[in-house]
């Protein structure tokens, strides 16, 4: 049968020839099973692509570079308020994504992240991160300084610690109502340029569209836990 998609996997069941009838018959209700998923996937599909358009924070953050409709829907639904943390490090604890410490009088001991928090953002976050550092534009920020941690660390750490800074990232930008801005990365907001904000938006429009039709020619198999896990946080 070979890789395929799953409506083609079903086509080319139906018309092997090296099973029976017997044995056509048993798997015809797996094959109808695998229809329907798929005729569901593409309509969550769609109502996620609807909301991606429509929802305003959704567009703001699907202009940070690694961050897709999944990921900014998931986010969304997860911090549902950003005004509910007083700063970025707060969330960054708040979703497990900073450090865990084992302290006593004598000193102070830092292990592993905590892993508190939503586990199902934690992994979209990190997946995030993995796609802009692989694939992200080579003079990003965020990149650079990933790299430069990969490079001390290994890139395992660096797409943790990346994370996390991503995060702190989309919280601001949720928070001022601001496109993703290379230039002004780190720097305080009175010192940031309001009429950039123009044409990051049409910068932004365009990476979005890019973004969405992703997902058109998508393969549902490898989407549909992401759409239907977005889809149930989105409710």
């Amino acid at each position: 049968i070979g890789s395929c998609s799953p409506s083609l996997f079903t086509k080319r069941v139906r018309a092997t020839r090296s099973l029976d009838t017997v044995e056509l018959v048993g798997v015809e209700p797996l094959c109808a099973m695998i229809d329907e998923c798929d005729r569901r996937i593409a309509e969550l599909e769609k109502a996620l692509i609807t909301l991606a358009e429509s929802e305003p924070v959704v567009r703001l953050l699907m202009s940070a570079p690694g961050v897709s409709m999944i990921s900014a829907v998931s986010f969304v639904s997860v911090v549902d308020e950003a005004k509910r943390f007083n700063n970025a490090h707060q969330l960054e604890s708040y979703l497990g994504l900073v450090p865990s410490e084992f302290s006593t009088g004598d000193g102070r001991t830092l292990g592993r992240i905590s892993k508190a928090g939503n586990p199902y953002l934690r992994s979209v976050l990190v997946q995030a991160a993995w796609a802009l550092m692989m694939h992200g534009p080579a003079t990003d920020p965020l990149r650079c300084w990933a790299g430069a941690v990969a490079k001390r660390r290994t890139k395992k750490v660096a797409a943790i610690a990346l994370a996390r800074r991503l995060a702190g990232t989309l919280w601001a930008m949720w928070r001022d109502g601001t496109f993703y801005d290379a230039q002004a990365l780190g720097q305080p907001r009175d010192k940031r340029l309001p009429e950039r904000q123009a044409l990051l938006q049409k910068e932004a429009d365009r990476t979005r569209k890019s973004k969405l039709r992703r997902y058109g020619g998508l393969r549902r198999a490898d989407a549909s836990a992401d759409l239907l896990a977005a889809a149930l946080l989105a409710a």
